[in-house]
């Protein structure tokens, strides 16, 4: 089965193509500051038109490829696995749900494969939502929590640790902390994630301030322009804002030059995972069949044994390093074409 992977973001689109799980070809499309401009739709036109002409250029004819596999990004809230993309999809993207980058590859991957009578898919969007009801429920009556998590990553590597431990995905029950440049840490019950906690429920993250008081809240809200105000919970809050670095690598570097603030800050953002990760235990009633730090930030032995000195009483801790998207997408997409999940209809 020949299958293509799609994984855009802000400013790129990474893909490749995989014959069943083995990578074949790779590439990354960076995007200069007139692609930026673009509208997502123009932008996902342009992405699409040169992927076809590298895939052409290493001797591939898009009549050959099984399906395309694209990251499902911001959706409304789904269940977890694959769903077909379809006109209904497409049109919600144009319409009612909200515009991200990450939804062009679903554009480029039903624009490649539709006129080929091939299906296209997305797998283990953003909000795929699996959570318990009262995960949901706030202190503000008519708000319920937004249901986000790195799902895809996190479900590539709850699977990989389930079939190291030869336990069903069924059975197993998992605490995932995903390391990058937010932090999520996801509780998986039975296979199914049922509640995840991140930046915004304690602590914070490299470029995120997270959880703050109420009344510093306002306080920041009346003296910072909007913009400014809403750039510290995505881009400059975290370690961009003790540092001018999301690059949790430089901060090390301080560290290591003896810099103590460096210290203090980082491993108060360290701690504050560990707490989200009891947080699993308590939601797993203490049943926990292990531990996964993953994400960039898992290649660091700093991090995760700042992390794992903290947590290793609830669980053994495991180490899945880095962001394997594509490699993810390209297993979902065999399981699907195989037959071991089965692909939903999507539905307005």
């Amino acid at each position: 089965m020949l299958i293509l992977t799609l994984n855009p973001g802000s400013t790129s689109l990474k893909f490749a193509l995989f014959q069943n799980e083995a990578e074949q070809k790779r590439n990354v499309l960076r995007f200069d500051r007139d692609i930026l401009a673009l509208s997502l739709p123009e932008r996902a036109a342009y992405c699409e038109k040169l992927v076809t002409e590298f895939l052409r250029a290493e001797g591939v004819d898009i009549g050959d490829i099984d399906c395309v596999m694209a990251r499902g990004g911001f959706l409304k809230n789904l269940k977890t696995g694959a769903y077909e993309i379809n006109e209904r999809l497409i049109a919600d993207l144009d319409g009612r749900i909200m515009p991200t980058p990450q939804t062009m590859g679903i554009r480029i991957a039903y624009h490649m494969m539709h006129p080929q009578g091939k299906p296209s898919f997305i797998y283990d969007a953003v909000t795929a939502d699996e959570w318990e009801p009262k995960t949901k429920v706030t202190g503000v009556k008519g708000l319920e929590k937004t249901v986000a998590q790195h799902t895809l990553n996190s479900r590539r590597v709850a699977f990989e640790l389930a079939e190291q431990l030869e336990m069903p995905m069924t059975d197993i029950n998992l605490i995932v902390a995903h390391l990058g440049g937010g932090f999520d840490v996801s509780f998986f019950r039975k296979g199914r994630i049922i509640e995840s906690l991140g930046y915004n429920d304690l602590g914070f993250s490299p470029e995120r301030c997270g959880a703050l008081q109420f009344d510093d809240l306002l306080q920041l809200a009346k003296t910072l322009p909007l913009d400014e105000f809403r750039a510290l919970n995505h881009g400059k809050g975290g370690l961009v804002s003790h540092f001018g670095t999301s690059d949790m690598r430089e901060v090390e570097a301080m560290i290591r030059k003896g810099n103590q603030e460096a210290k203090l800050v980082f491993d108060a953002m360290l701690y504050r995972v560990a707490q989200l990760i009891g947080c699993g235990a308590v939601a797993l009633q203490g049943h926990v069949d292990g531990i996964i730090l993953t994400g960039g930030g898992a290649h660091s032995d700093y991090i995760c044994s700042q992390i794992q000195a903290n947590v290793e009483f609830i669980a053994k801790v495991y180490r899945f390093a880095g962001e394997l998207e594509l490699e993810a997408l390209a297993r979902g997409a065999c399981r699907v074409l195989t037959g071991q999940e089965t692909a939903s209809p999507y539905v307005s």
